[in-house]
């Protein structure tokens, strides 16, 4: 080879290198405040036009949590093995039960301004959504679905999350005919900005349902079968997909307590939005708040109640 043949070869190669090293993943950054949040945000949008964000909030020990010492995390930390032994003799769909009980206690938010920290993105045009783990509820149940009674509650605390264009115009979308099967008699489901998973030990993750959010907002990976509507006064309407206007975001911010929830979604998006910064922020402001401190047998007393109605809602 020639030296400018080797010159060329090495400019390529170099160039390769640099590509790599510029698509190079961003670790999971962990913040204790929403403070943190608010402010790598906007340290993205410096580059990033606010359309172009969607920031996901996680709701359960991030945006709010329930007011009962037994659910404090100091305190499921410390009994950890009573848990676990209390869950092992639950079915998937149970454990899941129990666990969106909790979201029936009285909610406290884990910090003080995040209201106004998401209503702030909101002004800014920042597309920001709910991204909850629980249960929707019954798919017949239309008066009183979970997902429907999550709204109200985090409504009432300040939070509105159907604020954006992009959540007016793909509300109410429930996938039931499209990627997922029946769990625990219901199926993930976005409603009025808030989008629910259906579970965490569904066997899907929160990295699919995402993509299938993703999915309802591009027309051009939309197979326009039928979908299950909710309009404003919650009777199920049967709709089939217009087309609507084309969302997809440049940059994804995913703020979760889970760190393993935040790997599930960055590996998936990996593959299905190559396209898109993902960007995983896990929030430990709930880590350590614990006013209350509760006896095993209290405990042991709150957990097992929960399992027993979680028996007697499902039994399998």
């Amino acid at each position: 080879m020639t030296f400018l043949q080797n010159r060329k070869i090495f400019q390529i190669v170099f160039l390769l290198i640099l590509l790599t090293a510029c698509k190079e993943e961003k670790p999971i950054i962990s913040v204790r405040s929403i403070h943190e949040v608010q402010a790598k945000v906007d340290e993205i949008l410096k580059t990033q036009k606010p359309e172009d964000v969607l920031v996901v909030f996680d709701v359960d020990m991030t945006l709010t949590q329930p007011d009962h010492p037994a659910t404090y995390y100091p305190a499921i930390k410390k009994f950890k093995s009573i848990i676990k032994n209390i869950f092992e003799l639950l079915t998937p769909a149970q454990r899941d039960i129990a666990l969106t009980l909790t979201t029936e206690l009285p909610q406290r938010l884990v910090e003080k301004n995040p209201p106004k920290l998401v209503k702030a993105m909101q002004g800014k045009g920042v597309q920001v959504i709910a991204f909850t783990a629980s249960l929707t509820g019954h798919k017949n149940d239309n008066k009183s679905k979970t997902i429907f009674k999550r709204r109200d509650a985090l409504h009432n605390m300040g939070f509105d999350f159907s604020f954006q264009q992009m959540v007016r115009e793909h509300n109410g979308c429930h996938w039931s005919r499209i990627a997922f099967e029946k769990y625990a008699d219901g199926y993930p489901m976005f409603y009025h900005g808030i989008l629910c998973a259906n579970g965490e030990n569904n066997g899907i993750g929160k990295g699919k349902v995402l993509v299938a959010f993703l999915s309802e907002c591009s027309p051009k990976i939309c197979d326009h079968k039928s979908h299950i509507l909710f309009s404003k006064d919650r009777h199920v309407e049967a709709h089939h997909c217009k087309a609507p206007s084309v969302y997809e975001p440049k940059v994804i911010v995913m703020v979760d307590d889970k760190k393993a929830n935040i790997k599930d979604t960055k590996s998936v998006l990996a593959t299905s939005h190559p396209n898109i910064l993902f960007v995983g922020i896990e929030y430990q402001g709930a880590f350590d708040y614990a006013p209350k401190d509760i006896s095993e047998a209290d405990f042991i007393k709150f957990w097992k109640g929960l399992a027993d109605q979680a028996k007697k809602i499902c039994s399998k």
